[in-house]
């Protein structure tokens, strides 16, 4: 189902719109799509295959933000390696640290859990993304500060990456604002289907 978001090309009220119909998801809904997510994940990708080359970045969630963490859990127990990203400098590319279940995660800008200083640098060739927003084209909206998209287009140039925007199917919309600095998604996972988005390109 779509969300009932109107069409707008003010970024900030669809971010103000989504976040206020992402808060209204009680919480019992709210885990049980995170498993139907991850169940999702795992029947449409070889993520063991794919992450050959490089771990799977996820992120940890902040408040009602979707939650990856099941998606965490058996990525970790199927012997995927994980990395999470970290915002090292504002407004600049995120870099990755290695994570497991057995790892502390410190508070950092945002509020959002980070791997430590004392965890490895990596890069990524899987990425899950958070977004607030999305098309069937691959569009996204996110949070406004344009540290996913700054780095998707670093490890593009750097070298092959898969990206999946995480999202409740409710976000979906029909159109988005598009600016020329928005990196496209490659796919959407929400708790009832995975999307490939060159399919709406």
């Amino acid at each position: 189902m779509r969300s009932v978001i109107p069409h707008t090309d003010d970024k900030a009220a669809i971010r103000l719109k989504a976040a206020e119909e992402r808060a209204a998801i009680d919480a019992e809904t709210r885990r049980a799509a995170a498993e139907a997510a991850a169940d999702v994940l795992f029947s449409a990708f070889n993520l063991v295959q794919l992450c050959k080359q490089g771990p799977l970045s996820a992120f940890w969630p902040v408040a009602v933000e979707f939650d990856s963490v099941p998606i965490l859990m058996r990525a970790h127990q199927a012997g995927i390696p994980l990395c999470l990203p970290v915002v090292e400098r504002r407004y600049k590319p995120l870099i990755f640290r290695t994570w497991d279940p057995s790892q502390t995660l410190e508070t950092g800008p945002y509020n959002i859990y980070q791997p430590t200083l004392e965890a490895e640098q990596v890069t990524p060739r899987v990425m899950i993304v958070p977004l607030m927003a999305f098309t069937r084209a691959g569009d996204r909206i996110g949070y406004g500060g344009g540290y996913f998209d700054q780095t998707i287009r670093e490890l593009r140039d750097a070298g092959p990456l898969l990206t999946i925007g995480l999202a409740y199917a409710s976000q979906e919309m029909a159109k988005l604002p598009v600016d020329p600095h928005d990196q496209r998604l490659d796919w959407v996972v929400t708790e009832k289907e995975a999307i490939e988005c060159r399919n709406g390109r």
